[in-house]
């Protein structure tokens, strides 16, 4: 049996080590933490905070959402939904700490404005690393709007949007002057806030959009940019790389079916994901690939000497998608490690 000694020796640890402990457990388990004592009081207080919303659901709620039930605001859900707001209200308020990562995967903000607004100013204030919203799909009409405050965190470093609309906001609000990696999934983002985002976002490194609805152009003009991926944004009519000098991977989901792909300045590329060969226009450098009314115009002049990984989807039965094949082969010559998916699909 284990002696008393034995028992309290987590007590004997200094408080620096007890709080990395306490960074690694869940929210509500982490807050429990500050009954036991004054002492353990001050270390949870003053440790980095890692704050999700769900250690803080209820029983109920995981079991309504486990089977797929409760999704619509019934008045078990909004009151479970109050409660948790309030738990996150006070502690926020009640934590002296850094706060590394916020997740909510199941809290509601229609209604909240001012209280939101009160969170992201702390998140703000207290040097937010990483921030994931994922809104419930309980919105029958539209997507719920982000908080512009949200905006002003100045120390995010990772943020990710789901089920959500992005505000339409000017250069001059935007003060993501550290973020490294922004997703955004199921999202209305119009052209301009995304300019503005690539424009203000000077150490953005990947950039993620899918399912993006009212987004019709993306030109991309960043130093830092790495890694871009754009999947079945079907209001997408221009994709365009104007000046992405440290841009290595583009991937896509049938890139150029439905859209104009210009690749004008991306010298670093070395991975683009996946092609289709039923091109509607493509540009890489000074090639041009265009699907025109019963022929496929291929002009190449120029090789892309970067590339090292491209995959592509090709129906071989069509003369047309061939031709496009072969005059991507063409564009580059230094492809010993690319990866060809030669997939059939039905036009």
């Amino acid at each position: 049996m284990e002696s008393s000694d034995d028992a309290n020796r987590i007590n004997e640890l200094p408080d620096c080590l007890l709080s990395i402990i306490i960074s690694y457990l869940p929210t509500g388990e982490a807050a429990r933490t500050s009954l036991l004592s004054s002492r353990w009081r001050h270390i949870w207080s003053t440790s980095p905070l890692h704050l999700d919303d769900s250690s803080i659901c209820s029983a109920n709620t995981s079991q309504r959402r486990r089977f797929g039930r409760g999704t619509g605001p019934s008045s078990s859900t909004c009151d479970e939904d109050r409660r948790r707001v309030q738990t996150i209200s006070r502690i926020l308020a009640s934590h002296r700490g850094c706060i590394d990562t916020f997740r909510l995967a199941h809290t509601c903000f229609r209604g909240r404005k001012s209280r939101v607004d009160g969170w992201f100013r702390i998140l703000a204030e207290k040097n937010i690393q990483e921030l994931m919203l994922h809104f419930p799909y309980v919105y029958p009409v539209k997507e719920p709007d982000i908080p512009a405050s949200l905006l002003a965190c100045e120390s995010l470093r990772t943020m990710e949007l789901v089920n959500c609309r992005f505000p339409c906001t000017t250069e001059a609000c935007l003060n993501l002057i550290n973020l490294h990696k922004l997703i955004l999934d199921t999202a209305e983002v119009t052209d301009g806030a995304l300019r503005s985002v690539l424009s203000c976002c000077t150490a953005l490194q990947s950039l993620s959009l899918s399912h993006v609805t009212r987004l019709r152009r993306i030109h991309v003009r960043s130093q830092s940019l790495q890694t871009l991926e754009v999947r079945y944004c079907e209001d997408l009519k221009e994709l365009f790389i104007e000046d992405a000098p440290n841009l290595e991977r583009l991937f896509g989901r049938r890139l150029a079916l439905r859209q104009w792909l210009k690749v004008i300045s991306a010298p670093k590329l070395e991975i683009l994901h996946y092609l289709t060969a039923q091109i509607e226009k493509l540009e890489l450098g000074n090639t041009v690939f265009e699907m025109l009314p019963h022929i496929t115009q291929v002009s190449w002049s120029t090789p892309v000497l970067s590339l090292k990984n491209l995959t592509i989807e090709v129906n071989f039965s069509v003369h047309e998608q061939v031709k496009v094949l072969a005059g991507l082969l063409r564009c580059f010559p230094c492809l010993p490690y690319s990866v060809l998916s030669h997939e059939f699909s039905k036009l």
